[in-house]
């Protein structure tokens, strides 16, 4: 097949802009003709006001877009049209491509941005539900509130092209999952969608890192993702300095990745004189992966239900056990004693902090049944899935 993969890269790459990269490779080994069609959100970095607004409104009426689309599904004699992300560069042009053509279109859920203009379902520190419901008028909360990046000018242009791009859900897209709560939450949430054609695809990795024995790995934890505070990166830090208040031979912590929070966490470890706390800044996937196949575990504090984090799956390549909140798509990633530890959503930082401190008394992992569980997120389940997803 001819396939268009339509992207949109966000101005932190994260798990997400990984997976379409891992996606793209595999769909070629898989013999079929890949045309990507990526933009990214760094134009909009210095962007003064009048861009920013013809950026939105092209995002709301993407006619520019849609006829780009249409002469590369023409030139290159596209079957179907692959997408990912659209915010704020592509809008619905993908959609309304496929149907002018005539081809089918499959739509990627990395996370809530259907159901929530947040994306994230998750506002003031908590899970927040307000905006998911049958009926599209709920987002109006989300309006109300301001949650995208406090502004309600910008949450309502979101939530007018979900209400535009739900329309085109029940003519000729396929929607693909990348969990068994993300598929139950959207099947409840949206009226009119075929289940037959909302599957479920989980996300995997290209990691080739060599896994270190156990008993051999250094006296280290690591976090691996941006720095947010839905990431649980407060959480995660107050828990640290409970625990060198208390454990004097505290194990380190190493923060990988960056974020609006960066500057909070360089501040916060210094002002508390964390000994044992440090931070990476953002480096490759590959070094990510190294780390971890030399550290104890994997903290994964999410405070949002997630997709399927990347980083929890380079942790099982690694045969390294996850701790990680119990939530959404997160919890199914873990089974418990066995591949890692499930936090409580509601005491983490002192889950965390009992955790750690007992975890060589109590604690012990067989790296061989976290690579069996791994399988779950290989590279051959994904094909099959995409395969099924194709055919259907």
């Amino acid at each position: 097949m001819n396939i268009l993969v339509v992207h949109c890269r966000y101005r932190i790459s994260g798990g997400e802009d990984r997976v379409v990269s891992c996606d793209i490779k595999l769909l070629r080994e898989m013999g079929h003709k890949v045309v990507p069609y990526i933009s990214s959100n760094k134009i909009l970095d210095g962007a003064g006001t009048i861009a920013r607004v013809k950026c939105v409104a092209a995002y709301l009426y993407p006619a520019k877009q849609r006829q780009e689309i249409i002469r590369i599904i023409k030139k290159d004699q596209i079957d179907v049209i692959w997408v990912h992300n659209t915010l704020w560069t592509l809008g619905t042009a993908p959609y309304e491509a496929g149907k002018k053509c005539g081809i089918p279109v499959i739509q990627t859920l990395h996370n809530f941005r259907l159901l929530c203009p947040n994306g994230i379902c998750y506002r003031e520190g908590h899970i927040c539900r307000d905006c998911i419901g049958r009926n599209p008028l709920c987002l109006h909360n989300s309006v109300k509130r301001g949650c995208y990046r406090n502004s309600r000018l910008l949450s309502a242009v979101i939530a007018f092209n979900i209400i535009k791009q739900r329309k085109s859900l029940k003519d000729h897209v396929k929607l693909v999952c990348v969990s068994e709560f993300q598929r139950k939450l959207i099947l409840k949430s949206l009226k009119g969608l075929n289940p037959n054609k909302v599957y479920i695809k989980h996300n995997f990795a290209s990691s080739t890192v060599n896994s270190k024995p156990y008993s051999e790995r250094s006296n280290r934890f690591i976090y691996a993702g941006r720095l947010t505070e839905s990431k649980g990166i407060k959480e995660l830090l107050c828990a640290w300095k409970i625990l060198e208040k208390d454990m004097p031979d505290a194990p380190e912590l190493l923060i990988c990745g960056t974020g609006e929070l960066a500057g909070f966490a360089d501040e916060f470890i210094q002002v508390n004189r964390l000994r044992h706390v440090k931070r990476t800044g953002e480096i490759s996937g590959e070094e990510v992966s190294g780390l971890m196949a030399d550290s104890k575990a994997l903290i994964y504090p999410t405070r949002w239900y997630e997709g399927e984090p990347v980083a929890i799956i380079e942790a099982y390549y690694a045969g390294t056990p996850v701790i990680a909140t119990d939530i959404g798509g997160v919890s199914e990633m873990i089974l418990e004693g066995r591949t890692g530890i499930k936090l409580s959503y509601d005491d983490q930082i002192s889950d965390i902090a009992n955790i750690i401190s007992n975890w060589d008394r109590l604690y012990t992992y067989d790296i061989d049944s976290i690579f069996r569980f791994s399988s779950k997120f290989s590279k051959n389940n994904s094909i099959k899935a995409i395969r099924a997803i194709l055919e259907a």
